[in-house]
């Protein structure tokens, strides 16, 4: 569970952005590939959910913890957060099974990983 100085953090961070990701050299490629993958699966995240990319620094600026260095889910606000920095050598199956089991902690409510795996995995087709 994120400490309470990370989600003030990311509080402001998301009240004040409207873009799932920055639009630098560097995150530009990688957002189109995600947000294409996400599009295809995004009416399977609860009502309001908030999904977010980190470029650069973003992730370390938000304070999210180095040991989830691919994605974090933060239930309290109702948002999955992706660093593009670890993400970005990925192909493109590697990138649907990180969004499916992200997509899955929200469907088990829950943090066990096993659990979001599983519950993530039967949303596999939408990705095909």
């Amino acid at each position: 569970m994120a400490n309470a100085n990370c989600i003030l953090c990311l509080f402001c961070v998301l009240v004040s952005s409207s873009v799932a990701f920055a639009s630098d050299d560097y995150c530009g490629p990688f957002a189109t590939r995600v947000l294409a993958r996400l599009a295809k699966v995004r009416q399977e995240y609860p009502q309001g959910w908030v999904l977010r990319g980190a470029c650069g620094t973003q992730w370390k600026d938000y304070g999210l913890p180095e040991s989830r260095n691919i994605a974090v889910n933060i239930p309290e606000l109702h948002v999955t957060i992706f660093n593009a920095e670890a993400m970005h050598s990925m192909t493109d199956a590697q990138i649907d099974d990180v969004i499916l089991h992200e997509l899955g902690h929200t469907k088990c409510k829950c943090s066990n990983e096993e659990m979001a795996t599983r519950a993530g995995g039967i949303y596999h087709k939408l990705l095909r």
